[in-house]
């Protein structure tokens, strides 16, 4: 049997027109930005610092020093703290602050205002997130941790993004490295990592209630507590969320049928020894009702829906002394799978345990050397999927040496080795070089090699499809390949950051991204028999720009474009847009009233699984600080897609559309 294929097309005009549009109000805004800094800022003003007094921060307000505000220290791009001027990578934080006035419910809806970073939502529940146009049905290409813990599921090798066991209400900082660092990170940082770190028991002490409500059966309760005892200090916390589907006629889907159901819960707690060592202890859990495509059918297929009920949780030890740090994590999956496709209710079970270890040497004024040894036993079981019980061991060390010869020059190098059992041994290479020739202007180049392993389900996967055709074409089996290699990309990225005026953050970065043994998917093999094979390749050329300004004391903004331009084989590998844009002002008006506004447009884009129409969506955030009873408290009232611009983000995907929602918190 032949799937039907759909004609591949170019973007329509329209496509076309609504970018150039989008390019031409970007100029525009970024102009009256300008013209309203220069013009409308006191004399003077451009030499003084000026902090954003935000009042989404609990605590008093205090005055950071210019360098924290403008080159905030990460430790996601080199595995240890550095400015985010000397990172070797690309990266961009969305700090806590941002997070608050985003009205955001969910952390792939916050990642939008991310320049080159892809988000494309199938449904209320099933959103895929990757970076600079590595996007696929599946898109299993970025790495994800959350406080040094990979919550990337191996089994059928993607991120559960909305039942990972944390609220947004207990986030830091969050760190995206939008280049490719398997140096450091190993298999499946192939287009980057994504580093979610959470606050510590110190900035939660005390007990917060967050109650959201809107449209579409959304509802999230959230209730944290923490506290410090001496030395020992711990944190709680606990949350239900549950909203609606988005529209999708074509399945029969409305509004009002549920989308996504979660408990979620964690608790951390951390022993302060006098040495200056640390011991913690966390673990957590989400039980989740939800839909899942994973992305087995042949394209050009619609997504597939698959119904998932079950359960994700995680035990996690740490010991750090200095520049030593261990840590053991055990993770579990236990899910149940229901979908017209299945002959049967399947059960999925997954264990995994990890221990890492890395040390960091600081080797006179001039070298700092970074290395680490790491160990994964996995055990995968559904003998219904991928028939006897899999177990797998990986080893990886890696090595990073950074050199800086001047103040004003740095040199890294880096390099993985990885061992799977399917896979074999790969070596993943970094170099970068960091110059600072004047103060506040920074340049950036480097190259790096990263790859992604096959999951289980695509080395072991056997099992008969129902395909609703008559027969013989009732079913079509799919089997997995145990001789799949290894997806490869070799990256190379130029970068410029600059801070002007104490007021205004600017960078660009330029990247080429060279593509080998991409996984196609499920390609027909045989009559009734479809095998995943691994015959993609190509490049993605592109470039970011980006902007933060200071108008004021009480206004601020932002505005970032990406473009990317790909030729990638097969088609199916092509699901992005060329053009992408976001906006935002954030302004703390009289009466304390705070008002953020944000737009994002992205372009068309065509595949061989259909076409994206163009599309750009405005939300709203007003806020309102006070106090009742003695407690502190926050009222806001969010409208993402506030002119209701009905779109989909994927082919054959729900009909996103506008949610309302209202949040009221309490802090005591």
């Amino acid at each position: 049997m032949t799937l039907p294929r759909r004609e591949f097309t170019a973007p329509s005009p329209s496509a076309r027109q609504t970018a150039q549009a989008a390019r031409k109000f970007f100029l525009a805004a970024c102009a009256l930005g300008a013209a309203f800094w220069l013009f409308a800022s006191p004399s003077g003003a451009a030499q003084r610092p000026i902090v954003f007094d935000n009042s989404c921060r609990w605590h008093a307000q205090r005055l950071w020093p210019e360098e924290i505000i403008f080159d905030p220290p990460v430790i996601t791009p080199g595995r240890r703290e550095q400015r985010l001027s000397e990172a070797p990578s690309t990266t961009t934080i969305i700090t806590a602050e941002e997070i608050c006035r985003s009205g955001a419910t969910n952390i792939p809806d916050l990642l939008r205002m991310v320049p080159g970073l892809d988000i494309f939502r199938i449904s209320a529940s099933d959103v895929n997130i990757t970076a600079r146009g590595l996007n696929s049905r599946l898109a299993h290409r970025m790495q994800v941790y959350i406080d040094g813990r990979s919550v990337y599921e191996d089994f059928l090798n993607l991120v559960f993004w909305h039942e990972l066991p944390i609220s947004l209400h207990e986030i830091e900082r969050i760190e995206i490295v939008k280049s490719p660092i398997s140096a450091l990170y190993g298999a499946n940082a192939f287009s980057g990592v994504i580093h979610i770190i959470t606050k510590s028991p110190e900035d939660l002490k005390g007990t917060q209630i967050t109650q959201t409500a809107g449209n579409a059966g959304s509802y999230l309760t959230n209730v944290i507590h923490a506290n410090v005892h001496d030395a020992l200090s711990y944190k709680l916390s606990f949350e239900y969320d549950r909203t609606n589907h988005f529209p999708n006629p074509a399945i029969g889907r409305s509004d009002h049928d549920k989308g996504r159901e979660d408990y979620r819960g964690n608790l951390f707690a951390e022993y302060k020894f006098l040495g200056g060592s640390r011991f913690s202890f966390a673990a957590g859990m989400d039980a989740f009702d939800r839909d899942l495509d994973p992305g087995l059918v042949p394209a050009p297929a619609p997504p597939t829906r698959v119904f998932a009920n079950g359960g994700l949780g995680f035990l996690k030890l740490n010991y750090s002394l200095a520049d030593l740090k261990l840590q053991f994590a055990w993770d579990r999956l236990d899910m149940d799978l229901r979908s017209s496709i299945l002959a049967r209710r399947v059960p999925v079970t997954a264990n995994t345990f990890k221990l890492d270890g890395q040390q960091s040497w600081l080797l006179g004024a001039q070298h700092t050397l970074t290395a680490g040894l790491s160990y994964r036993h996995h055990m995968f079981d559904s003998r219904f999927l991928i028939g006897p019980e899999q177990q797998q061991d990986l080893f990886s060390a890696f090595a990073q040496h950074e050199y800086k010869p001047l103040n004003e020059l740095i040199f890294t190098l880096g390099l993985r080795v990885d061992t799977h059992p399917e896979a074999g041994v790969t070596v993943a290479p970094r170099g970068s070089v960091v110059y600072s020739p004047w103060q506040n202007h920074t340049f950036r180049a480097s190259i790096s090699r990263a790859f992604r392993n096959p999951s289980v389900l695509e080395n072991f996967v056997d099992f008969g499809a129902i395909t609703g055709f008559a027969p013989p074409a009732d079913v079509i089996t799919i089997l997995g390949n145990r001789n799949l290699d290894p997806e490869e990309i070799t990256s190379y990225e130029v970068g410029y950051q600059t801070v002007l005026f104490k007021r205004l953050r600017g960078r660009v970065d330029f990247f080429y991204n060279r593509l080998s043994r991409m996984n196609t998917g499920t390609t027909q093999t045989g009559p009734l028999e479809f095998t995943i094979l691994t015959q993609g390749g190509g490049y993605i050329v592109g470039a970011e720009l980006g902007a933060e300004l200071l108008f004021t004391d009480w206004l601020k903004g932002f505005a970032n474009y990406s473009y990317q331009n790909r030729d990638v084989k097969p088609e199916i590998l092509s699901i992005g847009p060329r053009h992408k844009g976001n906006l935002g002002l954030s302004a703390n008006l009289p009466k304390r009233i705070e008002t953020d506004i944000y737009l994002n447009t992205v372009g068309g884009s065509a595949s061989l699984q259909g076409k994206v129409d163009p599309y750009t969506t405005v939300n709203l955030r007003l806020g309102y600080p006070f106090e009742i009873l003695g407690a502190k408290a926050r009222f806001h009232f969010a409208v993402s897609d506030i002119f209701n611009h009905k779109h989909k983000e994927f082919p054959g995907g729900d009909t996103l559309e506008r949610r309302i929602t209202g949040l009221l918190q309490l802090r005591f």
